[in-house]
């Protein structure tokens, strides 16, 4: 995503058109909906295009290299699809990006492509595993936002028989005084040998799905439960993957929401130590003032008004009307997109996380 969103800045500049396309579901799409969005976001091209004086001419053009865009990049077939599309077309450049969550339908023409929902994908689209522990065998998938493979390799997935090691001396001891305790015994040491083939993937967090049972075995005798970050019961046998996505995604949102509480508590450290600024005006100087940042900003916070910073610092008369209409119309994504471009950091938290803070703060690092 990174290199994509390197791309887009490289390319800003005259007509810029950014249209944000849901495609119906969570995790994998309708694709009778799709039509319906996508002459939606025609319907708001043509309209924007108009508004800034485009001619009917120019906007067929636009029109058909759209139409052109769509056909070449979207997959043939619906449960390819992504939660959302994102189309960037220029002068003489377009791209289209799958992006792994369900965004509202958007259209923006300007002389800048928009990029926070690649940002705020980048940001919270994770990656991990899921080991699903079923009765009879186990699974594990890799996860990236709302997308899940299952992993097909040496290891996995594993099956689960009963009478594997029926003949060793210990389990004909368990045998004799009870069946059930075998049974245990033997789904214990299939578990503890599950375990040592996740040693490869240890490195991201990972999500348990199963039985109540098998969940707690596994717990018993894994290495890796400091990755654990979360557990789905289920009894379900076999699931297909928009269930798997459903039942975990709780777990995921925990996950990110403590992630986000994490970093506010080290975003308020640091302004204690006069390390960070806060509120527009601030970050805005902040911004144009210092090198290695970090913007954090509520997601959904946009700013409309006067920033007067503006007139603090020795610009000239034509840096402050650009920047004037800047912080009226679109302070936040200059922002933004002017961090991006320094090799900075952005960090996006729910709504309301930051209020104490005026919905948004800059973490500079002064040398």
């Amino acid at each position: 995503m990174k290199k994509i969103i390197e791309e887009l800045l490289q390319n800003n500049g005259g007509v810029c058109i950014s249209i944000i396309l849901p495609t119906g579901r969570r995790s994998f799409a309708d694709r009778q909906q799709l039509p319906l969005q996508i002459k939606n976001a025609y319907r708001l091209v043509v309209e924007k295009l108009k508004a800034q004086g485009y001619r009917e001419k120019a906007i067929n053009i636009f029109r058909k290299r759209i139409e052109h865009a769509w056909e070449d990049g979207l997959p043939k077939r619906a449960k390819q699809y992504p939660p959302s599309f994102a189309l960037f077309l220029g002068m003489d450049f377009y791209k289209l990006v799958a992006l792994p969550f369900n965004f509202p339908l958007r259209v923006v023409v300007s002389h800048e492509f928009e990029i926070k929902e690649l940002l705020y994908s980048e940001n919270q689209a994770i990656d991990y595993h899921i080991l699903v522990l079923n009765k009879q065998h186990v699974k594990l998938y890799n996860g990236h936002g709302t997308a899940v493979k299952e992993i097909t390799d040496n290891h996995f997935p594993q099956e689960f028989n009963e009478d594997h090691q029926r003949d060793k001396p210990a389990y004909h001891a368990l045998h004799m005084n009870d069946p059930s305790q075998v049974k245990s015994k033997r789904l214990e040491d299939f578990l503890h040998q599950v375990d040592k083939y996740m040693a490869p993937y240890k490195s991201l967090p990972l999500i348990l799905v199963g039985a109540d049972k098998n969940i707690g075995l596994y717990k018993k005798v894994s290495k890796h439960t400091k990755h654990i970050i979360g557990e789905v019961h289920s009894n379900h046998e076999k699931v297909s993957d928009r269930k798997l996505i459903a039942d975990i995604w709780p777990a995921l949102e925990r996950y990110q929401e403590s992630r986000g509480e994490a970093l506010k508590r080290e975003l308020t450290r640091k302004i204690s130590q006069n390390h960070a600024v806060y509120g527009i005006e601030k970050v805005w100087d902040g911004v144009l003032q210092y090198a290695g940042k970090h913007l954090v900003v509520e997601k959904d916070f946009e700013y409309c008004g006067p920033i007067k910073s503006i007139y603090s610092r020795k610009f000239s008369l034509d840096e402050i009307r650009n920047f004037e209409k800047l912080s009226v119309k679109r302070a936040v994504k200059y922002l933004i997109n002017r961090v991006v471009a320094q090799r900075g950091r952005v960090d996006f938290l729910l709504t309301n996380t930051l209020k104490q803070y005026g919905r948004i703060a800059l973490i500079v690092h002064q040398h």
